[in-house]
């Protein structure tokens, strides 16, 4: 019928040539669920998180009945992988294109004009290194500055630590040949005076041996690497428990403390009995002085202090993501499903 019939994401539209304004409709009417890819607690209860492959966020609160799903959240495919949420806003990371956005669920939705959610940064150009895949995650660090953890475009080995400054709207990046060659940089952590975190054997479209990761403090200041330790492991975490503001690395032999003080690791809890032999800690949320920590298929609990102690608390089916909700629940990821468990239990 001499119409323009065009796809976008999740939607399509059919529309005259050349028309000015389009309307998006859902290709599917009741969409299938999707495995979910992230979740992070929301301050007024409940989650937000965003699935696998549908570059779409969605919000879930069981006491304020709230299930929303949004839209697009940025201009072509691919999925957000963090996320953290600053005055009312959601911050965000996502892949293919190595963007930085905000969503503000507060105002009208307006992503097509760039304006809600909008894309802070664009870390996929020349400058930044062509990054595409923020396998790190997001961290916020000093001076509330935007933290996140890079691999880049597919065929290089490389990757990048970044930096987004909320306030000025300013950014910057290191590459990962600063911390290793051959690497990409995996989870990151912060506090108030550095960022912590680990190089990473992720790459897009290139196959190459795993080799043994890096952990690392950063000054963003000085822009220097205060410390660096090459480890055994070829895959981990770093996290800070805020109340303590101890800094842990979780690996596949266990929990291992690191004194910023002394500049070294002074501690090491290993996985209890009934944990087994864990492939390795996959997934991190830390709240007050705990930090519940997915080791493969099994839930466990590092209550910090003077003496820290590591508990394993269940077994799920299998591996998923978490997130310590505010609203006192535990929330983990089962593939396609979303369940609660007692934060205190």
């Amino acid at each position: 019928d001499n119409k323009v019939l065009g796809m976008r994401g999740q939607e399509y539209f059919s529309a005259a040539p050349l028309a000015k304004e389009v309307k998006f409709q859902p290709i599917a009417k009741e969409p299938v669920p999707v495995s979910i890819e992230f979740i992070e607690a929301d301050p007024k209860g409940g989650v937000t998180g965003g699935p696998s492959f549908g570059q779409t966020l969605f919000r879930y609160d069981g006491a304020r009945q709230l299930e929303q799903n949004t839209g697009q959240v940025a201009d072509g495919g691919g999925e957000v992988y963090d996320g953290k949420w600053i005055d009312g806003k959601f911050y965000f990371v996502s892949y293919s294109g190595g963007e930085l956005g905000v969503w503000d669920p507060a105002k009208p939705w307006d992503q097509i004009q760039d304006v809600n959610p909008k894309i802070l940064q664009d870390y996929s150009s020349e400058q930044f290194g062509f990054q595409m895949r923020p396998v790190g995650g997001m961290a916020i660090g000093p001076g509330g500055k935007l933290y996140a953890g890079w691999s880049a475009k597919k065929g290089k080995d490389t990757g990048a630590l970044t930096e987004y400054d909320p306030a000025t709207g300013k950014a910057r990046g290191w590459s990962s040949d600063l911390f290793a060659a051959s690497m990409s940089i995996g989870k990151v952590a912060a506090d108030a005076r550095y960022v912590y975190g680990v190089t990473s054997n992720e790459h897009s479209g290139i196959s190459i041996p795993a080799q043994p990761i890096d952990f690392w403090v950063f000054d963003p200041g000085t822009q220097k690497i205060i410390f660096q330790q090459k480890l055994t492991v070829t895959r981990g975490l770093v996290f800070v428990t805020p109340q303590t503001g101890h800094v842990w690395l979780a690996d596949e032999n266990g929990a291992h403390l690191f004194d910023v003080k002394q500049m070294k690791f002074t501690q090491t809890l290993a996985w209890p009995r009934d944990a087994g032999s864990p492939r390795g800690a996959d997934k991190v949320d830390e709240r007050g002085s705990q930090a519940w920590i997915f080791a493969g298929n099994r839930i466990a609990r590092l209550d910090d202090g003077a003496h820290p102690t590591l508990k394993v608390l269940f077994q799920t089916e299998k591996p998923g993501k978490l997130a310590a909700g505010y609203d006192g629940k535990l929330y983990f990821t089962q593939g396609i499903e979303l369940w609660a468990a007692p934060l205190d239990k």
